[in-house]
């Protein structure tokens, strides 16, 4: 799943020797240490999702819809032979894309010697990291990022199922614990010498740990149950799991059995980030990175509407030219119909279902 220490772990297997892909996605502000992604398959993989998803709808690009569907069409399989043409490199070569998980029976079937090294993190962490990082779905619609952990981890479950022997299960916190005693597993794993490569530093300020305790989790599985149950299926599934914080507090902590409470009703995460009873400083930075985020969006959105308003005007000006000129023609009505239909309104459905989402007024 996204947020789950991936890049790091490919970071670690990059320092091995395994050669991740020739075009890297770029580090940005979100992760100024790379991402280790092939942008090759990076854009397959949206293709894929995008394909599977209602066209007007305005969720983030790596959540599975409510009807998703992993099977691929035969141009799908022909398009993954060619990157795998495109990829295979002599010696350890693969890639890192989380969306990778959604389709892991599939790729088994192209590739079912790989060994697939899956890396996992408590929900509750995963959507922090999210807050942390500034995404504002995850303030807006904090029900599909659980949803998602779900689906990432049970679809990595449900291949290894068939599969057991191509998996590695880590807990990110118990794995990057010790950087060199990981490389040593890695290896073991991938059948590599054990003192192959440099695993690199963790930098431990990049990845907070939210202390999850039993109570935490059991919060979590009252308002998120799926998420949770996952949660523990991979816990069994981990060559070592990762043990519970021993912090003490009641079962029914009013603040975060609100928040999760919330957000599995409504959607709304607003609550969140106070309920994790962070560290001043982390909670403000979050709070305002996710409306800096927000403001940016919503203006870009401003700014395109404005753009094509002015558009629509000039445009309706020549059209009335052109109605005058040639009133009651066909082929003048059947152009009109087909730029109002097959343009206009779309662009004014999405307006108004991304500015609704944020509570913008909308004015046709």
């Amino acid at each position: 799943m996204h947020r789950s220490g991936t890049s790091f772990l490919a970071g670690v297997l990059a320092g091995m020797g395994a050669s991740m892909g020739d075009r890297l996605l770029p580090a940005d502000a979100g992760n100024p240490r790379g991402y280790y992604e092939d942008e090759a398959i990076l854009a397959f993989h949206k293709e894929l999702l995008a394909a599977r998803v209602e066209k007007r709808q305005t969720r983030a690009d790596f959540l599975p819809g409510p009807d998703f569907h992993s099977a691929w069409s035969d141009e799908e399989r022909l398009k993954a032979r060619e990157l795998v043409e495109q990829s295979r490199r002599e010696g350890l070569w693969g890639w890192k894309e989380p969306r990778t998980c959604l389709f892991l029976s599939q790729w088994l079937e192209l590739l079912p010697q790989a060994r697939c090294v899956a890396v996992y993190r408590h929900p509750l962490e995963v959507y922090f990291s999210f807050l942390k990082r500034g995404d504002w779905s995850a303030l807006f619609a904090p029900e599909a990022i659980f949803g998602a952990c779900a689906a990432y981890n049970g679809a990595i479950l449900a291949a290894r199922e068939m599969h057991p022997g191509n998996f590695l299960v880590l807990h990110a916190q118990e794995a990057f614990a010790d950087p060199p005693a990981l490389a040593r597993r890695l290896a073991r794993f991938l059948g590599l010498p054990e003192n192959v490569g440099n695993a690199g530093s963790f930098v431990r300020e990049e990845f907070t740990r939210i202390p999850i305790s039993r109570e935490k989790h059991a919060l979590l599985a009252a308002a998120f149950p799926e998420a949770a149950q996952v949660y523990d299926r991979m816990q069994l599934a981990a060559e070592k799991s990762e043990a519970f914080d021993t912090e003490a507090g009641p079962l029914a902590d009013p603040a975060l059995l609100c928040a999760l409470s919330s957000a599995a009703r409504a959607g709304s995460g607003r609550e969140m980030i106070d309920a994790f009873a962070l560290p001043a400083g982390k909670a403000a930075a979050a709070r305002a990175k996710i409306a800096a985020d927000v403001e940016k969006h919503i203006a870009s959105l401003s700014g395109e509407r404005d753009e094509y308003v002015a558009n629509f005007e000039k445009y309706k000006a020549l059209y009335e030219n052109y109605f005058a000129a040639w009133q009651g023609s066909e082929r003048t009505l059947a152009e009109t119909r087909q730029w109002v239909n097959g343009d206009l309104l779309p662009k004014i459905e999405r307006w108004r279902g991304i500015l609704s989402s944020h509570n913008v007024p909308f004015e046709e």
